[in-house]
């Protein structure tokens, strides 16, 4: 738990400790460690992108990032996934008409510019992202067509280390594993 400002005294952030390594489910601190990431150059895939506008519109969504990468703009979307199954993070846990949303513009957007979603595994002890058919049907189908339709697909891994006191980027290129088997690390 982290001291909180509003009624609550305390925030939850961190769960579930596994070999000093606990999982995160603030998004909000995922969110940080994605962007502190990315300043300091620790996504390849990222590299030469910096953040051009946080909650940008795109059709009937706001997109958490709008990237400027060298001369291109990319659309970003970051999902949690902190559900895990195995040796997989999975997206989403639940049904989510905003989540579905999202991803139909990104899809839409993909037919006249560059989009991407990053789902942020924030779970030791995993190997793989990949969606969740149980969590939302139709985000699981959605997922698919958007990686068919050019929208880049890319999943890091990140933990709170208990002993340190500190979000670590534990794999900065987590494959993605789609329904029919197709791994991806996305490009840009």
């Amino acid at each position: 738990m982290i001291p909180n400002r509003g009624k609550n005294d305390y925030r939850l952030f961190a769960v579930s400790p596994y070999n000093g390594l606990a999982s995160i489910i603030d998004t909000l601190l995922q969110m940080k460690a994605f962007e502190r990431c990315m300043e300091n150059g620790l996504l390849p895939k990222f590299i030469g992108c910096r953040i051009q506008k946080r909650n940008a519109s795109l059709y009937n969504s706001k997109i958490d990032y709008l990237l400027s990468c060298n001369t291109r703009s990319i659309y970003l979307e970051v999902k949690s996934a902190v559900l895990k199954k195995g040796e997989y993070a999975m997206y989403p846990d639940c049904p989510s008409i905003r989540g579905q949303r999202h991803i139909m513009d990104l899809i839409k957007n993909s037919e006249r510019g560059e989009s991407a979603i990053m789902f942020i595994a924030a779970i030791p002890d995993i190997k793989y992202f990949t969606p969740y058919k149980e969590g939302d049907p139709l985000i699981y189908s959605l997922i698919s067509k958007a990686y068919h339709k050019g929208v880049k697909l890319y999943a890091i891994q990140i933990a709170y280390d208990i002993n340190m006191k500190r979000i670590m980027l534990i794999n900065s290129e987590t494959p993605v594993i789609l329904e029919e088997g197709i791994k991806t690390h996305g490009v840009i």
